[in-house]
C-alpha cells in the first residue's frame, strides 16, 4: 500500500530528516543534487531541468517537463504522487531560494489539504502544514497560525 511520498524540491538545501521512512522518493530538478549529496537514490526524477544540467542516472525514470508550463516542477511531482494514490506527501528543500516557489509550495499544501492528504513542508527546523478544521499539534515548540482564508483561532488547553 502506497503511503508516504517524499518530494525533494529545488529550494534551499536542508537535511532530509525522516525521508528514510518514505515509500517513494521524487527529486525535482535541483532536488536531485540534494538527494545525491545525501546519498539518496530517488525513485523518480521530475523537472524541466533548468536548474540542474548534469547527467541524470540512467536507471531512474524521468518525468521530463517543458520549460514553459503552468505548474512548478514540485507541483507536477505532487500531482503525480496524488494520481498514484499516496496518502502522505512531504516536501523537502521547499523553502528558501525563490520566494515565488516558496509561496507556490505553500499553496500546494492548501490544494493537498482540500483533497484530504496529509501534507507538509519540512526543513530549516520548521514544519508547515495547512489544516482544515481542528488539529492537535502536541506539546513543545512554537506554533504560529496564519489563515489562508477566513480566521485562524487557537485554543490552548492543558496546564
Amino acid at each position: 500500500m502506497k503511503q508516504f511520498c517524499a518530494i525533494i524540491s529545488g529550494g534551499q538545501e536542508d537535511t532530509l530528516c525522516g525521508i528514510e521512512a518514505a515509500d517513494f522518493i521524487i527529486a525535482c530538478d535541483r532536488g536531485y543534487v540534494y538527494a545525491r549529496n545525501a546519498g539518496i537514490r530517488p525513485d523518480l526524477l521530475v523537472g524541466d531541468f533548468d536548474s540542474y544540467r548534469g547527467a541524470l542516472p540512467a536507471d531512474v525514470p524521468v518525468l521530463d517537463l517543458p520549460v514553459e508550463k503552468d505548474d512548478t516542477d514540485t507541483m507536477a511531482a505532487v500531482r503525480w504522487a496524488v494520481s498514484e494514490g499516496f496518502a502522505e506527501i512531504r516536501l523537502y528543500c521547499a523553502l528558501g531560494g525563490r520566494l515565488a516557489h516558496t509561496l507556490a509550495n505553500i499553496q500546494t499544501l492548501a490544494m493537498l489539504s482540500e483533497r484530504g492528504a496529509d501534507a507538509r513542508i519540512t526543513g530549516n527546523g520548521t514544519v508547515i502544514t495547512v489544516v482544515k478544521g481542528e488539529a492537535n499539534f502536541g506539546e513543545g515548540g512554537y506554533l504560529s497560525l496564519f489563515p489562508l482564508d477566513g480566521d485562524a483561532v487557537a485554543e490552548i488547553t492543558g496546564c
